[in-house]
This record gives C-alpha cells, sequence and structure tokens, in this order.
C-alpha cells in the first residue's frame, strides 16, 4: 500500500531519532563507553523502536479544533477538518495546484476526503478526485438546471455522486455542515453557491457570476462570514446582502490597503480585505477558546493572525 498526503512532524522526529539511536548502537566509541551497561543500551534500542509507532499515535490524534482553510490555487477553494472527517468545497482549478493543496493538508495514512462539494465545471476536478476520492461527490448538472428536475449524477468522478439540489444540507460533524445556497446556470454552465457553517462563522463560495438573490435569504441568520470571491473585484460584495463581514478573500484583488494589514480605506467596507496574491493561503480555525484567522504568509512575516 502506497500513502499519500502530509508527513506528520512527530513521524518525522521519531524516524530521525530511530536512526540516530542505530547510528550510535554501531559505534565503537558508543559501544566502549556503555560497556558493561548492556542493558543500558538496549534500553536505548527498544526506545528507538518505539519512537516510530508513538510518533503514528500522535500523528493520528484527533484534532481538537475545526479548520477552514481557503487554498491558494487558481480558483476558489475551501478545505474542511472536522474531527476526523475532511471536505473539500471547489471551483474549476487545475488538477495540479489543487492536488498539491490537498496533499499538504491530508495526513500520511489519508487516502482521500469524505466529501467533496464542485461549484462549477466539475469536469477539471476528475484527476484531483482519481488521485484523492472522495466518498461522496456533489456535482452540479446543466440539465438538470435547465429542465428544474433531477438529473444522473456524473461517474468519472468517482464514488458516490449526486446532483445537488437548492437548499440542501449535508452535515459533516463537529457543528459543521455545507448549504446549497443555490443552483443556476452562468455562461451556459451549471454553478452552485455554497456557504459552510461552523458555530457561529459562515464561510460563503459563491459559484461564476452576479450574486445570486438567494443569499439574502441566508445572511439573516446574523453570523460572521467569510467569503472567498469568484472574481478579482469587490463589486460582488457591494450587490450582497449587509452582513458582519468577518473577512473577504480573493485572487488578485484591487484594493487600497497601504498599511500593509489588510484593512482597506473604504470605512463602510469590511474590515478585512486579504489578496491572496500577497497573503497565500488563508485558514479560520475555530477551537473551544474561540476563532481565529491565519495567513501563510504577510508583510511581517509568516505564519500571521490576522484576527483576532
Amino acid at each position: 500500500m502506497v500513502f499519500t498526503g502530509r508527513v506528520p512532524a512527530s513521524v518525522v522526529a521519531g524516524w530521525y531519532g530511530a536512526l540516530l539511536l542505530w547510528a550510535a548502537a554501531g559505534s565503537a566509541d558508543v559501544r566502549a563507553w556503555l560497556g558493561y551497561r548492556r542493558y543500558v543500551g538496549r534500553g536505548l534500542a527498544g526506545a528507538g523502536l518505539a519512537l516510530l509507532p508513538m510518533s503514528a499515535l500522535l500523528a493520528a490524534s484527533r484534532p481538537d479544533h475545526v479548520a477552514v482553510s481557503v487554498l491558494d490555487v487558481d480558483a476558489p477553494a475551501l478545505f474542511v477538518r472536522a474531527g476526523e472527517r475532511t471536505m473539500l468545497v471547489t471551483g474549476a482549478a487545475g488538477s495540479g495546484p489543487l492536488a498539491a493543496s490537498l496533499a499538504e493538508r491530508l495526513g500520511l495514512w489519508e487516502r482521500g476526503i469524505d466529501l467533496a462539494v464542485l461549484v462549477d465545471r466539475p469536469e477539471l476536478v476528475a484527476e484531483t478526485l482519481r488521485r484523492y476520492p472522495a466518498s461522496l461527490v456533489v456535482a452540479p448538472s446543466a440539465d438538470a438546471v435547465r429542465s428544474g428536475g433531477p438529473a444522473p449524477a456524473t461517474p468519472a468522478l468517482g464514488g458516490s455522486s449526486v446532483v445537488p439540489q437548492e437548499g440542501q444540507r449535508i452535515d459533516l460533524g463537529e457543528d459543521v455542515w455545507v448549504h446549497v445556497v443555490d443552483v443556476r446556470e452562468h455562461a451556459d454552465v451549471a454553478v452552485l453557491d455554497v456557504r459552510v457553517v461552523v458555530g457561529e462563522v459562515s464561510v460563503w463560495l459563491p459559484g461564476p457570476g452576479p450574486a445570486s438573490a438567494r443569499w439574502g435569504e441566508v445572511a439573516e441568520d446574523g453570523r460572521h462570514v467569510l467569503v472567498r470571491l469568484p472574481s478579482r473585484s469587490l463589486a460582488w460584495t457591494r450587490v450582497a446582502p449587509n452582513v458582519p463581514w468577518l473577512a473577504i478573500v480573493g485572487d488578485g484583488l484591487e484594493l487600497a490597503d497601504r498599511s500593509g494589514t489588510g484593512s482597506t480605506d473604504d470605512a463602510d467596507g469590511p474590515r478585512l480585505v486579504l489578496d491572496q496574491r500577497a497573503y497565500g493561503g488563508v485558514e479560520l480555525v475555530l477551537a473551544a477558546s474561540g476563532w481565529s484567522v491565519r495567513t501563510e504568509r504577510c508583510p511581517r512575516g509568516r505564519g500571521c493572525v490576522v484576527v483576532p
């Protein structure tokens, strides 16, 4: 079996620790120093052998928080980890960057994800799902949008594929669920408007095109909103419903951020606007102590906490 995904730091430390003890055991100086202390050497060898399984157990431990990552790829995309379950919500991202981002966030023994929600043009994500299969795939169908009724799922996406319906809710666990806000057609392509709800925060991933009127309905729940814009313009937010914005994330956004902190000069706009060309990936972390927004990089360095 070939494992894919990110190698946890504990496994790396355990591996190098075992190699160090193995090298020391072969050293004449170490053997001479141990001499009559053979039982000490055996104990060290046993400790070295125990490092690997112990590090594996640490790597597989259950996280105590929920993390929603806005991926730094060539299309709007979210990766969600809630306990032991994982979800990908993505637009028409290229297979190379998207697969690489998934590999960074999956554990060493994770060969796929639990749920994939494809916002538009699902055929472009098929290669990524071949490498990292999803147990359930939710993908739009242009035939269903035009007919207003059910349509067959796309078998090439693997796993169990379903065609979403407007208003559909899928629970991921840990008080995390994904909501299909709207199913519509834009430029002859079926697209979804999706939000991921995590406690008091709602992460919006609108599909391409103008803002759907359905966003006004979900805005009434009063949750703080982090949105990943579908285009390189803040125009989407100007026609979107008025909500308590937590952050607005986009790629190539045109904004006045002279301070380099993500805050715009528009007093009536959101308090935080993050251009992924400068900040890279953005992660929303919700733990028992509260929530925070972190960026991959910022003018002050790497791994910056921008909220609170």
